[in-house]
């Protein structure tokens, strides 16, 4: 099996794409692909298309035979589905801020002024139900959880010797690049999982998506693709 992890909603459109390849019989290097994606809006269009397609495509995979005599590969590839809707979920991010995900509020005095250097009242006031809008200092406390998480769990057990696992992110964003090497560091540290050794054995492909969209200047948008240059720079210089 090869494990492909979709972040954010880069990850999702790189896993449509995969599927339609897979559909029109191009070969995978592996029997089965077990999709994970991790992304916070579960609202995300690019998810739910997503999801949808991996589910006709399961659909179809399963009412056809494939034998020796049968040399057909179109919908070859098993596509398995481990946790609901092929997505980590994220916990306790709903109808919430920033800050009422840290516990701000009841926080020491010293932590308080900690928090106010690290991050700003917009970051603080910022919902988490539609992700981090371009933040990966928030994404990067948020997805912490993932690793404790009993989906996380599950992918553990599911996982066999000789299984790979392939990341694909953006990293101009917030979703993408935090998720990245918080996934890396979990999958080759993660002492508590599963089949710990095979895991951190296993062989660990990525692709990292640079910038390729612009939006619109809107300066009440929490989103300025001017940024995305200079958010690429340095989250570069950090994986380095």
């Amino acid at each position: 099996k090869i494990f492909v992890f979709g972040i954010g909603g880069t990850g999702s459109r790189v896993l449509r794409s995969l599927t339609m390849m897979l559909a029109s019989g191009v070969k995978f290097g592996a029997s089965e692909l077990v999709p994970i994606i991790i992304d916070p809006d579960a609202s995300n269009a690019d998810l739910t298309r997503t999801v949808a397609l991996l589910n006709n495509y399961s659909a179809i995979n399963e009412k056809l035979n494939f034998s020796n005599d049968n040399r057909s590969s179109f919908f070859r590839t098993k596509i398995e589905r481990i946790m609901p809707n092929y997505t980590l979920r994220i916990n306790d991010t709903d109808d919430k801020s920033f800050m009422q995900f840290i516990n701000y509020a009841s926080m020491s005095k010293s932590n308080k002024a900690l928090t106010k250097m690290l991050f700003s009242n917009k970051n603080l006031e910022s919902s988490m139900e539609v992700g981090f809008k371009g933040n990966p200092n928030i994404g990067s406390v948020v997805l912490n959880q993932i690793a404790h998480s009993d989906d996380f769990i599950d992918f553990a057990n599911s996982f066999s010797d000789g299984d790979k696992i392939f990341i694909i992110s953006s990293i101009f964003g917030g979703t993408g690049a935090s998720g990245f090497p918080l996934l890396l560091k979990t999958l080759r540290e993660g002492k508590h999982l599963p089949n710990n050794d095979l895991i951190k054995k296993a062989e660990i492909g990525a692709i990292t998506i640079l910038p390729y969209f612009k939006l619109k200047q809107d300066d009440e948008s929490e989103i300025d693709s001017s940024t995305f240059i200079s958010k690429t720079k340095s989250a570069l210089t950090y994986y380095e």
